[in-house]
This record gives C-alpha cells, structure tokens and sequence, in this order.
C-alpha cells in the first residue's frame, strides 16, 4: 500500500469504536483521531462496547487487549463472529498477548508504550483500505440473498416477534425464539441464554445429536455470555431446558460451526442467541448480517415485555413492589425458608397522621411524601435480598428472608431513627414525620410451639403495627402472642393511672432504687458496687422469692430489676412476667454470660429492657441504668398526662351531655349532605338516599321497632351507597352493561361501605345494614351470601322498601312501573328475595307508603325547582 493510497483515505467517512479503560489514553486516542476528521466513540467496557455496536455501524475497533476487567481477546473472537467485517487495530505491551492474538489471526498492532497517534493513525488508515477491499469482493456474496429469501425471512422474523410478545414471562419468550428461529435460518441445535432473575439456556434440537453436544455447546454460550457481560455466572446456576428432537447416546458430538448474535435493551445484554451446525461454515455472511439485524429487532421484544412487567408488579407512584407482587414474593421467600429451615420476618409500616398531611397540605403534597419515603425506605434497606412494597395507602412493607428476630428488629430501628432525623418535602414544605412499625418472625423448623403460614406471618405483622399505633406512635412493636387483658379495662386503666401518678411523684423526689437477683455472690457485690457508685438505691438478693416479697411490699419504692438469665429456683421468663404484673412501668434488665439467642429473644418478648453481659464495664452498665430509667420516667409521665386528659374529660362531661344533641343534629346534617353529594354524582334526582331513609322508617315503625334501634335503621337506610365513593366513575356511571369485571368492583360496594363506617361508634350499628342492604332472603345475594335471619332485621326491611322505591321512579332507562305492578312483583319475590314477615308488613301499610312516597317526591321536585330559581337571580 502506498503513501498515496493511506493519505487519500478521508477518516471522516469512518465510525471507529475505541475500547480502552485508561481514562487519558482513552481521551488521547479520541482526540488524536478526531483530529485526522474519525467519528469516534469510546467504551470503557464490553457493555459499553456492544451497545455501541448495536447502535452504529462501525468500520474499524482500536482495542485495548490488556483490559483490566475483561478478557479482551475473548472479547475481540465474539464480536468478530458477529460483525466479521470490523477492521481492528489491537493496542498491547504484553508479548504473551501478541502470541494469543497472532494466533486468533493477523491484525494490525500499536505498542502501548510510548504511544505514538501518528503510528495510530497509519495502522486505522490501512486497515480501513484493506477491509473496504475485502467487503467490495464480497458484494456478490451479500447479492445472493434475493429479495423473495429475504422477505421470506423477514415475515418469518415478524411473526416470532408477535409470538415472543405474547409470552407471559423471559422463560416463556425464550422458548418461543427457540422454536422461531428454525423457519428463519436452518441448523442442527440453537440455544438461547438470558437472565430473568435466574439465568436460563433453553435448546431447540433439530438433529440427532448427543448429550456431549449440548454440554459443548452449553459451554460456548456460557463462555461467549461472560466474555460479552463481562461478569461471571457459574454453570451451576444455569437453568437448562431441552425441546424438539430428543439427545440421544450415539448421537452427534462435534460441533461444526458456531456464531452467536447478542440481544441487547437499554445498554445491559439480556440474552445470547447462539445457532450451531454439523457442518463446517455451514452459513454465509449474508445469514450472519440477517441474524444480527433479527437480535437488533428482538431487543425490542425484551424492551417491551421489561416495561409491561414493571407495570404489573410496581406501584407506580413509589416505583416499589404492589400489593400482587408482594404476596407473590412472600409466598416465594417462604417456600424458599421453610425448605431451607433459615428464618424469615416480615415488618409493616404506617406513616403517623399522614391524613393530616394529605388534609393541611394537599394530596400532591402527600404523593410527594410517600414518594420520599420509599426512596428513604429503599436507601436503608439492611440488605439486597430483602424486598419492598407499598401494601396501599401509606403502608409499606418489608419482607425479610434470612433474617431472624434480633438482626429484624435492628433493620426496623434503624429505619425507625432514619425517619425521625428525616425532614420531608424540604424544598416546598419541610415536614417531620414519624413510622409505626409492627414486626413478626419465624424459623421454621426450630421448634416453635405451633407451625405457621405465610398469611399468619404478615396478619401478626399487621397487628404489631396497629399495637404501636396504639401505644402512641413513633414505636416499634413486635408481635407477641400473649394474651392481652380486655375485661374491666376501664377500671384497670384507673388503677394504673393513680399508680402512675404516684410513682411519678417518688420518683421526682427520691433517688432510682434497683433490686439485684443474683445467685452468684461475686458478681452480685460486683453489681452492687456498679450501681452504687452511679449513685442509685441498691438492694440485693440471692433469690427471686425474697425480692419479689420485697417488691410487692413497698412497689413504689422501686424503679428497676436486674436479674439473673439462669437460675434454679426460677426461669427468668417467668420472674419478668411476675414483675411487669406488679407494675408494667418497672424495667427489667437480664444479665447473663452465656446468653442463648432463643432465651434473649424470649426475655425481650416478654418485656424485659434490655440483655447485659456479665463481662460489663461501668461505663455501659450506668448509660444502660441511665436510659431504662429514663424511659420508665417517660411512660410514668405519659400516664400523668393521661390522667390528667381523663380528669378533664370527667370534669366536662356535664358539659359534654348539654351538647350532643346539638352534635347529633350537625353529625345527621352532615351525613345528609354526603349522601345528596352521592345521588348527584350518580345523576339520582330526587334525594335517592333520604327518601328510602324516611320510607324505611316508616316501615319500622309499623313493625314495632322504637328508640336506638330506629335510628340505627334510619342511619344504615342513608348510608346504604356509601361503598360506592370507592367505585370509579368509568364504571359507575357508564350507559353500556357493566363487564363481568366491573360488575365483581361494583359488588363490593356493601363491603367498600362498612369499612368505612364501622370504626365509629356512631355508625357501628348502621355500618352492618349497609354491609347486608344486598343480601336476599334465599341467601342469593352479596357480599356475604347471607340467608334468613343471618341478614340483620335493618337491611331486611330496607330490601323492601328499595325495591319499591326503585320501581315507582323513573330512571334514565325506564318509567316508573304503576302502583299495582310494584305491588306484585314485591309480593312475587316473598319468601325469596325478601323476608316474608316484613312483607307481610308492607302489605299492611302500602297506602301510607305510596302516599309518603309521592310526598317526598314533590318535595324533591320543589327543592330542586327553588335552587333553580337562587341561581338565576
């Protein structure tokens, strides 16, 4: 080649890719051949490089072979079986590599050390000549693919995409492409690799080949895959499936040919098509071209399904796991730790007075918080392993396998201080806002009392959660299944207020007395001169028997207990318990040498503060004392304050009475309005809800039903439709038959109603009418599928009267039926859809019905007239 013929090579007509790890050699060599007029781009890596490839068209690579973080002659034999026409130019210092790379074949060369652009720039420019010389003799090679070939491949290439598409999940788009690619291109096995989670090589066999054939080919794919990711992936966690024609023993064993095209979606390879023959250069580079250009098609298959399975298993607000994915991966994590005996916990979180937030600031506000919060949640996350979800609303949820109670406990109080140092919303609103945590384990196998499920695991969480609320917030609690006192808690929470106060007292004007059990002579003095120079009350005792007789004699003149883990009169489980029965206030502090996990976890369960070892130093063992004391002076001043809030409470209670009918009346008031809200969002005119509520009441009054019980009737009868805040109006306002789908969201309703009413005392009783207001008599009906007596007497009576009303108004799609057609069909559906005695009943006093009824219709209609008439003027 000629001076000439180098120097009339225009550089700006070529795409070179340069592979170097070097940041500054990496710069000179870019800059240098910018210099002489290249398009170049840089790579640091074999990821970076494939994307690069896949994305341009490139003449020439200038490569570096001594990668530090990949084999860059593995590197350089893969992408050539993929783009044989890439010119190279390898960089190296290494004689060794010069060897390997002389024998993979002849490329052109530059020595790293004392790099020279010049000798760079020549070796590009020859390589380039030599390459497009090469490629133009080629050109009747590339004509022989025909234009019918090619179309033919082409729809063969289509309707493998559509078929991948339509996979459910990576393995099952896998299996497709195998299948698929045998009527694009022939061969004797073609394997596909790519990784979900778990890595999978599926096979489709077309020849009779043997088992050594697939462990080779196995091998090649394997090997190609690490050397084009750079990463390693062991042949033990590669999940293999064989399809087509069965391997069998004398079968095929050589390996003809080989290539592998790489599949590639946004930047990360995420699968390997490898198609081997018993032939030697069995394919042309026309098939190569068309195989690279069908995996740059796929990609887009792999794309597609990667955002559609994010949609299905993400919450898109927080971006963590929903509540589908979450159940699915808690029942995963479980089979996983129950066949693997490791334990598991799971912890549930509920952002404190996040109602308030939503409320005071604005839903945004409140979706920019819970946004927040789950990327605090996912940046302190304990490990990799452990999988995050949003459970609805502001609950989240944390599903930890592997993990036992102690290293559980120390992930969710970490979490629970990270919160609290936390500002949220800090550019717009800075707030401050608190978690409560509730946390459950198990170890299955471990000998557990009673065997458990997954759904048991997540419904103690859920309950712990909800112990913490009550117990004020901020907190953790973690389940325990003692049970808890619920009789004469009036009295109870009474006794404990006045021993609180008491308490409170002393201990503001006397020093912490502490009682030591301690079998152990030596170590009991050696507490006892600890303690005393902290500059405590100190008593101590050889058995439990005789501290306890002291502690129950004067209570009040103790704030703390230590005690020994391991003593023969008594188990320590069994001394805190008998403790904390005295008073829950008193801390408990267990001091042991050769603590078990099992025993330490069960002393903390049951209440004791905190575990010490008896190779204490004096510094620990007082900010130990320090902080239990404190924390007891903290829950002695929570009860004063509730007492106090209880005295308040009592002194205002006449008060209190003089004004609940006023509330009453505001309360109805306001429910009234609701429901008005509710019949014009649902295009009812003529106050729906009121006037079934006012018939219903009617009714019960004939049937003898007076006082408390009416008024919960009256109450359930308006609120009967409450559910449906919950039903979108895409569905419950369409014309068209609703879907069987939507039909299954609007019969939830009943059930969307009673949650929402039945945590007030208020709408408890009424609360059960709405659930039952769409069960039949027959016990046809939803959402419980009641019968008989089973349906409270208030929904029964207001089946009735709904159906009557409904009939006897004109609706968008009907007129109202006449008097004595909704007469008959009600008695025709007697003893079926509606109890007989309430329609007996109804029959009694139709008239006084009917005459109601079109009363409150005329009031309807004049109300609506008169607001009509306000509007105009």
């Amino acid at each position: 080649m000629t001076m000439s013929d180098q120097h009339s090579v225009n550089l700006s007509q070529i795409n070179i890719l340069a592979v170097e790890h070097e940041p500054q050699l990496g710069e000179y060599i870019e800059s240098s051949l910018r210099q002489c007029g290249g398009r170049v781009f840089l790579a640091v890596n074999a990821q970076e490089a494939f994307q690069l490839l896949m994305e341009h068209d490139f003449d020439l690579c200038v490569l570096d072979l001594e990668m530090g973080n990949m084999d860059s002659l593995a590197f350089l034999q893969e992408i050539l079986k993929v783009w044989p026409w890439l010119g190279i130019v390898a960089l190296t210092t290494d004689d060794h590599n010069s060897t390997r790379l002389a024998e993979i074949g002849e490329f052109r060369s530059v020595d790293k050390k004392g790099f020279d652009p010049v000798i760079l720039e020549r070796k590009v420019r020859e390589e380039y000549l030599d390459k497009h010389a090469q490629r133009v003799r080629e050109d009747g090679i590339q004509e022989n693919m025909h234009l019918e070939k090619f179309q033919y491949k082409m729809r063969g290439l289509r309707r493998l995409m559509e078929g991948a598409m339509k996979a459910n999940t990576l393995v099952e788009a896998l299996r497709y492409l195998c299948m698929g690619i045998g009527h694009i291109l022939p061969f004797a096995v073609v394997g596909v690799m790519g990784s979900d989670g778990e890595y999978v090589v599926i096979f489709n066999v077309q020849k009779e080949v043997s088992e050594k054939f697939i462990n080779r080919l196995t091998s090649i794919i394997h090997n190609r895959y690490q050397a084009l990711t750079g990463r390693e992936v062991s042949r033990e966690n590669l999940h293999i499936e064989k399809a087509g024609k069965p391997v069998v023993k004398d079968g095929e064993s050589r390996i003809g040919s080989t290539f592998s095209v790489p599949v590639i979606t946004g930047g990360e390879l995420r699968g390997i098509i490898t198609i081997a023959t018993l032939s030697d250069n069995f394919y042309t580079a026309a098939d190569t071209t068309f195989m690279y250009y069908a995996a740059n098609q796929l990609s887009t298959v792999f794309a597609a399904m990667t955002h559609i399975r994010n949609l299905a298993v993400h919450d898109p607000m927080t971006g963590l796991f929903n509540r589908l994915k979450l159940d699915r991966e808690m029942e995963n994590n479980w089979r996983w730790c129950v066949e693997k005996s490791k334990p598991i916990s799971v912890a549930i979180m509920d952002l404190d007075h996040f109602k308030i937030v939503n409320d005071t600031y604005g839903h945004l506000t409140g979706d920019d918080v819970l946004r927040e919060f789950a990327k605090l949640l996912r940046n302190n996350t304990c490990k990799e392993s452990h999988v995050l979800g949003r459970y609805g609303g502001e609950e989240f949820v944390i599903i930890m396998p592997d993990a036992d109670h102690e290293r559980a406990v120390e992930c969710a109080v970490t979490f629970l201080e990270q919160v609290r140092k936390h500002v949220f919303n800090q550019k717009r609103r800075p707030l401050r806002l608190t978690v409560s945590i509730g946390l459950s384990s198990y170890h299955p196998g471990s000998g557990e009392k009673a065997e458990k499920t997954s759904e048991q695991l997540l419904t103690e969480a859920d309950q712990a959660m909800y112990r913490a609320k009550r117990a004020g917030r901020d907190c953790l609690r973690v389940w325990s299944d003692r049970k808890e006192e619920d009789k004469d808690v009036f009295s109870e929470q009474e006794r404990a207020d006045k021993a609180a106060f008491k308490s409170m007292y002393r201990m503001k004007h006397r020093n912490p007395g502490i009682i030591i059990i301690q079998e152990n002579l030596g170590l009991r003095r050696k507490l006892e001169e600890s303690v005393a120079k902290e500059g405590y009350r100190v008593e101590s005792y050889d058995n439990s028997t005789a501290a306890m007789k002291q502690l129950k004699k004067k209570p009040d003149e103790y704030d703390l207990v230590m005690t020994d883990l391991s003593m023969r009169e008594k188990k320590a489980v069994e001394l805190i318990r008998e403790i904390l029965s005295i008073d829950e206030t008193l801390m408990v502090v267990v001091v042991s040498g050769y603590a078990k996990f099992d025993k330490a976890v069960e002393c903390l369960r049951v209440g004791a503060y905190d575990i010490i070892q008896e190779e204490l130093q004096t510094k620990r063992l007082g900010v130990t004392l320090r902080r239990a004391l404190d924390y007891r002076r903290t829950l002695l001043e929570n009860r004063q304050y509730e007492q106090y809030l209880m005295e308040m409470v009592r002194r205002n209670s006449a008060k209190i009475n003089e004004t609940m009918d006023e509330i009453k009346t505001s309360y109805n008031f306001t429910l009234e309005a609701l429901v008005r809200l509710l019949d014009a969002r649902e295009k009812n005119s003529g106050n729906h809800s009121k006037r079934v509520r006012d018939l219903t009441l009617l009714l019960a009054r004939r049937m003898g039903i007076t006082g408390e019980e009416l008024e919960n009737i009256g109450r359930g009868a308006l609120l009967h439709d409450i559910g449906k805040i919950g039903i979108p109006d895409s569905i419950l306002l369409k014309e068209d038959k609703p879907t069987k789908e939507e039909w299954r969201l609007i019969r939830k309703h009943p059930e969307i109603g009673y949650r929402v009413l039945k945590y007030s005392a208020y709408l408890r009783e009424a609360a059960e009418i709405v659930y039952s207001h769409q069960e039949k008599w027959n016990g046809s009906g939803y959402p419980r599928g009641l019968k008989g007596e089973e349906i409270c007497q208030g929904a029964r009576i207001f089946a009735v009267v709904d159906a009557y009303d409904a009939m006897r108004t004109d609706r968008l799609y009907r007129q109202a039926m006449t008097v004595e057609d909704a007469i008959a069909e009600i008695k025709s559906q007697s003893d079926s859809q509606f109890d007989p005695r309430v329609v007996n009943a109804f029959m009694e006093c139709k008239d006084e019905i009917e005459k109601l009824l079109q009363l409150l219709l005329r009031q309807s209609v004049q109300e609506e007239t008169d607001v009509f008439a306000q509007l105009k003027s």
